[in-house]
């Protein structure tokens, strides 16, 4: 497992300011993303492993889902096209 990251790395890597990140990091806090330790006037932060394991099955869930979907969308579409062109050899065979 990784050192936990003070906060005060992650202004000048992000670019960003001090209660920009303080913010979001909160957020990540609380959606238990990340876990907060306290040393002095200093935050640390580290990701949970279990929070990062599950957003990783979550991910791959959705690319399952979204590969899915194009695959239903390219079956409609070879149904259209195959409709299509049996609607239009009756029409020409009449």
């Amino acid at each position: 497992m990784q050192e936990p990251v003070c906060a005060c790395e992650f202004e000048p890597a992000l670019g960003l300011s001090q209660p920009t990140v303080s913010h979001h990091l909160k957020k990540l806090t609380d959606a238990g993303l990340l876990e907060r330790e306290q040393q002095g006037k200093w935050a640390y932060f580290s990701l949970k492993r279990d929070a990062v394991e599950k957003l990783a099955t979550v991910a791959d869930l959705k690319r399952s889902v979204l590969l899915m979907a194009t695959t239903a969308d390219e079956l409609r579409e070879e149904v259209r096209r195959r409709y299509a062109e049996s609607a239009r050899a009756v029409t020409e065979g009449n």
